[in-house]
């Protein structure tokens, strides 16, 4: 565990939650009814992490500096009331201690494939795929 980069954000609580506390992997499917569930569920942990691409609009969401209508309207969401509810849902878990951090680790790769950051042979992007961003 101790080649977690120290720039990424809450690396230190990640680790400790991950030597001391529950540790629980959850799919669900984007539907509302599924929230009051996943919220009961993601009150018993310290730290949330979310499969979903990095959006600065998200934390300060959560900081309470831009709108739930500016962090919808920035972006094509596929199912925008289940988004709704879930920001709101995340909103009251982050005012109640809660760190949240999203990673999407395909879109993190595609991205750096593109911005040349990555030597694109196949056996370092299946390398590369198989880590996640936070490693």
């Amino acid at each position: 565990m101790t080649n977690i980069k120290k720039s990424y954000p809450g690396w230190d609580l990640v680790l400790r939650s991950l030597n001391s506390r529950l540790i629980t992997l959850a799919f669900s499917p984007h539907r509302i009814e599924v929230l009051p569930l996943a919220k009961e569920l993601m009150e018993k942990h310290d730290v949330i992490i979310l499969e979903e691409p990095k959006n600065s609009l998200f934390y300060e969401y959560l900081e309470g500096k831009v709108s739930i209508e500016e962090v919808l309207n920035a972006s094509d969401y596929w199912f925008p009331e289940f988004t709704r509810e879930s920001l709101k849902c995340m909103k009251e878990l982050y005012l109640k201690g809660k760190t949240i951090l999203q990673v999407e680790p395909y879109f993190e790769l595609i991205n750096r494939l593109y911005s040349d950051q990555l030597t694109t042979t196949p056996s370092l992007m299946l390398k590369e795929s198989l880590k996640p961003s936070f490693w």
